[in-house]
């Protein structure tokens, strides 16, 4: 039991990690495609989580019995796990419409959530036709079975979508980005299945439903990192610039750590070219962000692109640092 809770403890932790780097790169950038990576990865940690270290240790906490954990588990998988696993898919495949720089079909959502819809419909009646009689339903598993075979499907598709629709993309570095992360995650995915149907390292072998994402999601985070330092979200003109400075009454010290901010440089680096401090920057962020009414570096950059008819909505974005050092 001990090393049951152990094993359940680090998926717990594992899925709080993936959460919070998912996080991180979703506050790099405004971009909707991080959105749906990040919506992608609460849906998919939470669908783990909830269906299979939680019931467990509801189970022992509760000292369940045999009939009561499955009852428990089929409302867990019909009422949690389907729908979460459906969502992230949804999410997944947004995210790699976006990153492709491709408009997320209409008709392909309307689909995916016309078939899926019934398909979890049918999962719940099963499920729970087959507890109120106490039997297995063996079309219950029929269902269940085939969608994890579907599942597997549609999320190896949807890889390698992003390896071979990048050749479309213009920009060098970003076909390179989407097709290593494709390939990553295609692979992740593949030795993941290898393993369960080998029936390798039982115990553990739950945690390499995680572990299979990380490859990917270290990939993203680390080409995110790179991009920001060669392309700026906000590049500021200087007349923009000085007419904000004179509406919110901007000192010259303001105006050159803006313009750091606008190149993409955490408070360490402006301190570094300014010959200031750490808590010299820092102090004068906030005083920016008070001047300007704004929460973070992002809506700093609303502001600018606000005040010269720009938008963060078209073209490729690449990401301002929201807490630098």
């Amino acid at each position: 039991m001990a090393e049951a809770i152990i094993h359940y403890a680090a998926a717990i932790a594992l899925s709080a990690l993936i959460l919070v780097i998912g996080y991180r790169l979703m506050r790099f950038s405004p971009a909707a495609y991080l959105k749906s990576y990040f919506f992608y990865l609460l849906a998919f940690c939470l669908g783990y989580v909830f269906s299979r270290p939680i019931p467990r240790l509801i189970e022992w906490a509760l000292n369940m019995d045999a009939a009561g954990f499955r009852i428990f588990s089929t409302i867990v998988i019909v009422f949690l796990l389907e729908p979460l696993t459906i969502l992230a898919f949804y999410f997944l495949y947004r995210f790699a419409a976006g990153g492709l720089e491709r408009k997320a079909s209409p008709a392909f959502q309307a689909i995916y959530f016309a078939v899926l819809g019934p398909y979890w419909l049918a999962i719940a009646f099963f499920s729970l036709r087959a507890l109120r009689t106490e039997m297995p339903d063996p079309t219950e598993g029929f269902f269940i079975h085939s969608g994890d075979l579907l599942y597997v499907i549609l999320y190896l598709s949807i890889y390698a979508w992003m390896v071979f629709g990048s050749r479309r993309l213009a920009d060098p570095a970003r076909r390179m980005a989407m097709q290593t992360f494709g390939c990553l995650a295609f692979f992740g995915l593949v030795f993941y299945n290898i393993f369960i149907l080998a029936g390798l390292m039982v115990p553990w072998q739950s945690l390499l439903f995680l572990i299979q994402i990380l490859p990917s999601l270290f990939y993203l985070r680390s080409y995110l990192r790179k991009e920001r330092l060669k392309h700026p979200l906000l590049e500021i003109g200087e007349s923009p610039l000085a007419a904000l400075a004179s509406a919110y009454r901007l000192t010259s010290r303001e105006m050159d750590i803006i313009r750091g901010i606008g190149q993409g440089l955490t408070n360490r680096q402006i301190a570094g070219r300014l010959f200031l401090s750490m808590q010299t920057v820092k102090n004068a962020v906030h005083e920016i962000f008070l001047k300007l009414n704004v929460k973070n570096r992002v809506q700093l950059a609303n502001v600018f692109l606000r005040a010269t008819g720009g938008s963060q909505t078209g073209g490729t974005q690449y990401p301002i640092q929201e807490k630098g050092e």
